[in-house]
């Protein structure tokens, strides 16, 4: 479209040059034609559909005047310059688009479906729900579905930020948007494309137009009533000029030029087109925003909610300490690794990842429900688990989930394990600081003390442990009760929360729809340092909203007085709107 349209151009332009040089004024009502013809079949559509008041119509009606006045070639230079600058903006919108589609790369390529005991390439939009295809070593998977056959590992990190690729296998399900690993997988459809997660997140960025800023939401009742008092104007202007000695043509000639003037185009496109570049800017720096509303509300946080494991903390359990350690360490790891090895808890994990001890063979082991385990390792009973394996064992508090390791009843000692804060963490919350945000809040599940130790790490205002997703929820209507409130969290247990907060970010985690539905801004790759950045980019973008807005009222005002003192033309009322716009 684009193409055609700048194609268009040139012509007109090759045209009226022709027109100017040989005097042939049939040639500039070509140019005009050319230029504009869709601009009038557009204004004559919305006229039949009751939108009378528009930049078409306005557009329409100020050059038809122009040409019924004699000013054959500024009525065709103002229709292209008016696609000129129709065409630049498309430009601008793409670039931001193709921030956004970079940033996201989801969208998968040709799908291989299974048709008729035959492999068959067709495109992601044919494939229905159901129907099998597969993926191969490096490919895109373009759909939501489930594993048929075959078992490997899945890229997840343009949907979850994962870094660490995600084993899969038979009934498995896997999002579209991640790229298969080094085997072949075949997959069963349960999405049809439009309906997948890859697709919704595109047209979640694109369509946000039931979340309008407030500028925007006021540009677009302004204009509703700002376009008919124009025409109104330009009328009587039109009518009330010859009283005062202005010709007949001329003072229809000035009415035009106001028509031309107050044309819309430049306000109206002054909040959502800078919205837009803002998301493509925000885009490049690795920060999803779904529509103009987060924009515009997080230059006007006053308090911040942070969940805390998997955002303010890495999410991996590591062993951080040793307590009453009464047998050497080698010894210690090898009776807890050997009898975690069962096990596929995180705490197991923490614990297996050790360096020092063996992996022995456990017998008869068995999980003592919430307490921990125990099973024979060299012959001797062994436990591991909470402090209540056994009475008498000492209650230690400190600030990590203690693990007990008993043989045979006795202690061997206790490992501290704990989440490790990231590294970023703290630099982002000073950084929050000076950007304007009053408070800063831990809100997890987590247990208190924890929470706490993690609140006095990180030099933050508040922090509440222990607390179920209600809970969660509760406390954040509580805090948006003081002001507009952004909530971080990783988009997937933090849903109710993430949907009560003004600003809801998800911190690289999009693993469900209810995440993507809940959240109006993704982190893509877990960066804390994206927050600060978004809202810089925030502040910046509402300051120009602000700019472009009084600039444009602010330049349509004076050639308006210009034109009533009959001292404007054609070319300067163009430039007071499209000019304007570019």
């Amino acid at each position: 479209k684009k193409s055609y349209t700048l194609e268009r151009v040139i012509l007109s332009i090759i045209i009226l040059i022709l027109s100017y040089v040989f005097s042939l004024p049939l040639l500039s009502i070509v140019s005009y034609l050319i230029a504009g013809y869709d601009v009038i079949f557009k204004a004559l559509k919305n006229i039949t559909k009751g939108k009378l008041f528009d930049e078409n119509f306005l557009m329409s009606l100020a050059t038809i005047v122009a040409l019924g006045t004699g000013n054959l070639e500024e009525a065709a230079a103002v229709m292209i310059f008016y696609q000129v600058g129709e065409f630049f903006q498309d430009k601008a919108t793409d670039k931001s688009r193709d921030s956004i589609g970079k940033l996201l790369d989801l969208e998968g390529d040709a799908v291989e479906v299974l048709s008729d005991g035959e492999w068959k390439e067709t495109e992601p939009e044919d494939v229905r729900k159901g129907d099998v295809f597969r993926a191969k070593s490096g490919e895109r998977i373009a759909l939501d579905a489930v594993v048929q056959e075959g078992e490997g590992f899945i890229d997840t990190r343009a949907l979850t930020g994962e870094s660490v690729p995600r084993k899969v296998k038979a009934g498995d399900k896997v999002l579209s948007g991640s790229v298969n690993g080094d085997s072949t997988l075949i997959l069963k459809a349960v999405e049809e494309y439009e309906d997948s997660t890859a697709s919704k997140i595109m047209k979640l960025v694109e369509e946000g137009e039931n979340k309008k800023a407030g500028s925007e939401k006021f540009i677009t009742v302004f204009s509703r009533y700002y376009t008919p008092l124009v025409c109104l104007s330009a009328l009587l202007l039109a009518l009330i000029s010859p009283l005062f000695g202005v010709g007949i043509k001329e003072s229809i000639y000035r009415a035009a030029m106001l028509l031309v003037i107050s044309c819309p185009c430049a306000l109206v496109l002054s909040v959502p087109l800078t919205y837009f570049a803002a998301m493509g800017a925000s885009a490049k720096n690795g920060i999803l925003i779904k529509g103009d509303d987060a924009l515009e509300k997080m230059s006007h946080i006053s308090s911040i909610a942070f969940d805390k494991t998997g955002t303010l903390t890495e999410g991996v359990f590591s062993v951080q300490d040793i307590k009453y350690l009464s047998v050497d360490r080698e010894h210690l790891s090898t009776v807890a690794k050997s009898l975690e090895a069962e096990s596929t808890h995180p705490i197991a994990t923490a614990i297996l990842a050790l360096k020092e001890g063996e992996i022995k063979k456990a017998e008869n082991v068995s999980v003592i429900k919430g307490i921990g385990m125990e099973g024979i390792v060299d012959g001797k009973k062994v436990k591991v688990g909470s402090h209540k394996l056994m009475e008498g064992l000492p209650r230690l508090e400190d600030k990590g989930t203690l693990v007990y390791v008993i043989e045979e009843d006795r202690l061997l000692g206790v490992y501290v394990i704990s989440d490790k804060i990231k590294s970023e963490a703290k630099p982002v919350m000073e950084k929050l600081k000076k950007a304007g945000v009053k408070k800063l809040i831990i809100l997890s599940g987590d247990r208190k003390e924890i929470v706490e130790d993690t609140k006095e790490k990180l030099s933050m205002d508040e922090s509440y442990g222990e607390l179920l997703p209600l809970e969660k929820l509760n406390k954040v209507e509580e805090i948006k009760k003081e002001g507009t409130m952004m909530y971080v969290g990783d988009g997937i247990n933090d849903a109710p929360a993430l949907a009560s907060a003004d600003v809801a970010v998800a911190m690289g985690g999009v693993g469900s729809d209810s995440a993507i539905e809940a959240s109006d801004c993704v982190i893509m790759d877990d960066d804390l340092n994206r927050i600060p950045r978004a809202i810089a980019i925030s502040h910046k973008t509402n300051t120009i909203v602000k700019q472009n807005i009084a600039f444009s009222l602010l330049v349509k005002a004076m050639v308006f007085i210009m034109a009533l003192m009959g001292i404007a033309n054609m070319w300067i009322a163009v430039f007071a709107d499209t000019g304007v716009s570019l």
